[in-house]
């Protein structure tokens, strides 16, 4: 049986699609889905990234809206 990438359960835990989440986020849909389908690992910074985001999605979300919304 395969493991589902600890990406995906993160975003599913959110209750967020892929698009969502990549938006809200600022990663790129393309990363994401190779992150989620293990085809790609990410790296240093975005590990950081996703820790954060898994520690507290609420404050990251806020950090990262976009200006002009």
């Amino acid at each position: 049986m395969r493991r589902v990438s600890r990406v995906k359960v993160l975003r599913q835990r959110l209750g967020m699609n892929q698009a969502e989440f990549a938006r809200a986020f600022h990663l790129p849909i393309t990363t994401l889905r190779e992150w989620e389908l293990r085809r790609s690992i990410p790296d240093a910074p975005a590990r950081a990234l996703l820790l954060a985001i898994e520690r507290d999605p609420e404050t990251m979300k806020r950090l990262l809206e976009d200006e002009a919304a």
